[in-house]
Formats: structure tokens, C-alpha cells, sequence
């Protein structure tokens, strides 16, 4: 095993207090023919992965999250003359604790919790998408339910990435897999289309489709900290997303919701008047002639 420190200036986010850090070292571990890649959860030292089975996992310390280092601010893709070309791309699955749903985490580590609203902030400055500080919540109705396979796959998207090495050791960086991306894209997409009379018969504006970060290249290579703040944001938008979709329609019947209380309680009074059987008369058949004539 060889073993190399490479030092790099970073801007640190600890809560709302910004920090400088400067000439730390980082310890990058090279294994050869290892059959995976460890990955610390914040800022990660891999080890090079080798000839490696796709399905190769990053294995992470779910441990070390409240000694990691912060997330920095959101620095964007790296660029493509950056990647070595002469390194292999591997497929490898990052399964960051951070990249939870909220509340699967919620009740296990405030410190994941923490740092997930972390990112969100910083995506939401980055991206220019404000809701992302306050996301609506999936219920576990919704979870195991209405949605089960969408959330499914947008976990295998944020987690199924795509591995090369930057020049010069630069250390690793990440993209997603094609397919998982372009795969949910097509279950929001007919969830979009399916709903979409239910926007439009008030003239309701739609959500916009989720987006990787700010309209981004999916394709594109990214450092640690950058990926892990999409894959947060990703799943916060994507979540939203079909929380307000649900909203105003009923993917369990098929059918549109009301789009507010006064609709609401005018379509159920007129559906159990027209559901209540009709009355019956007091008054005999013949009674009724005799009256008649």
C-alpha cells in the first residue's frame, strides 16, 4: 500500500460560521487490486479502486460524521480537460448516510441532520432555489405507498456514481450513472403528465421538473463535497416535487383533488346528496289513486 498527503485551502460552513482552512492535510490511501473504495462520509479519502466488479461498493464510516470536515461552499463541476483520461471510469455505489431520507435519519443522528440542512442551504444559494430551505416532507404514506418505486430509484441515483481521477493526483471525482438518472426521469415525467389536468383546471402552475443542481450537466464530474450537496438537494427537490404533486391529485384513485377547503367541502356535500337512496312515501298506492280522483 502506498500512501501520499495531499494538502489543499478550503472554506469551511459550520452552521452559520464560515472558517478558514488552510494547508490541511489530506490522506489519500492507495490499494491496489482492492475489491473496494472507503470513503470518509464529508471529505473523502478513497482508496484507488483497481480492476474492480461494477457493483464494487464505497464503503462508508457512518461514525465519523461529527468529526468530518464541513461542507464547503458549492464550487460546481470540475472541467473536463481536469479528468484523466488515462485512468479507467468505474462504476461504484456511494452510499453517503447523508444521502438518507430526512426522516429515516431523524431519528438516529442529529449530526446527520444537521449537516443535511447544511447542504440544503448551501444548494439553495447556489442553485437559486429558495424552497430547497424548507422542502415539504415525504409522509410514510406516500414513502411505502403512492411513491414506493420513484423513491426507490432516486435513492439508486444519488447513490450509483461513476468514478475517475483528476490529473496531476487531484484526487477523485464523481458523476451519476446514466441510467438510474434518466430512468427516474421518465417516472417523474408521466407522474407530471398524469396530474397535470388537475393543475390545470384552476390555471395552477405546475412545479418545475427536479433538475441536477441548478440545471447542471448530470454528466459532468464533481469533487466529494460538490456531489454530496446535489445528491442532498437532488433528493429534497425530487421529494417536493412529488409531494405537491400529490397535493392535487390522487395517484391512488386517479382522480384530481380539490384545490382548496371551499371545493372541497361543496364537491363532498354534493356527492353524498347524490348518493343518499330516495325516500319512500307514506301513502298506499290505492290512497294515492283515491286522493288523485
Amino acid at each position: 500500500m502506498t500512501k501520499r498527503k495531499l494538502k489543499n485551502t478550503k472554506k469551511k460552513h459550520q452552521g452559520d460560521v464560515s472558517l478558514t482552512q488552510e494547508e490541511v492535510p489530506l490522506d489519500v490511501q492507495v490499494t491496489d487490486n482492492s475489491n473496494h473504495v472507503t470513503l470518509n462520509p464529508v471529505t473523502p479519502s478513497l482508496h484507488d479502486p483497481g480492476p474492480q466488479s461494477p457493483s464494487a461498493a464505497v464503503e462508508v464510516d457512518v461514525g465519523n460524521v461529527s468529526e468530518a470536515d464541513d461542507l464547503e461552499e458549492y464550487g460546481g463541476p470540475q472541467l473536463t480537460h481536469l479528468v484523466d483520461t488515462a485512468v479507467k471510469v468505474v462504476k461504484r455505489t456511494l452510499d453517503l448516510p447523508t444521502f438518507k431520507p430526512y426522516t429515516t435519519i431523524v431519528m438516529q443522528d442529529l449530526n446527520l441532520v444537521s449537516r443535511q440542512h447544511v447542504a440544503l442551504e448551501l444548494g439553495a444559494t447556489a442553485f437559486s432555489k429558495p424552497f430547497l430551505r424548507d422542502p415539504k416532507p415525504v409522509s410514510r404514506k406516500l414513502r411505502v405507498g403512492t411513491f414506493r418505486n420513484e423513491l426507490a430509484n432516486l435513492q439508486s441515483v444519488i447513490t450509483s456514481v461513476e468514478v475517475a481521477q483528476l490529473v496531476d493526483e487531484g484526487g477523485q471525482v464523481y458523476r451519476l450513472q446514466k441510467g438510474p438518472y434518466w430512468t427516474l426521469w421518465k417516472q417523474l415525467d408521466e407522474l407530471r403528465k398524469r396530474s397535470k389536468d388537475a393543475f390545470d383546471v384552476f390555471n395552477l402552475p405546475m412545479p418545475a421538473m427536479p433538475t441536477w443542481g441548478r440545471s447542471e450537466d448530470p454528466l459532468a464530474f464533481y469533487m466529494a463535497n460538490e456531489y454530496e450537496i446535489l445528491g442532498i438537494c437532488y433528493r429534497a427537490e425530487v421529494e417536493n416535487y412529488l409531494v405537491t404533486l400529490d397535493e392535487y391529485f390522487d395517484f391512488a384513485t386517479n382522480e384530481a383533488r380539490p384545490p382548496d377547503e371551499e371545493v372541497e367541502q361543496y364537491y363532498d356535500e354534493y356527492r353524498r346528496s347524490i348518493s343518499a337512496p330516495p325516500q319512500k312515501s307514506n301513502v298506499t298506492p290505492h290512497l294515492l289513486l283515491y286522493r288523485i280522483q
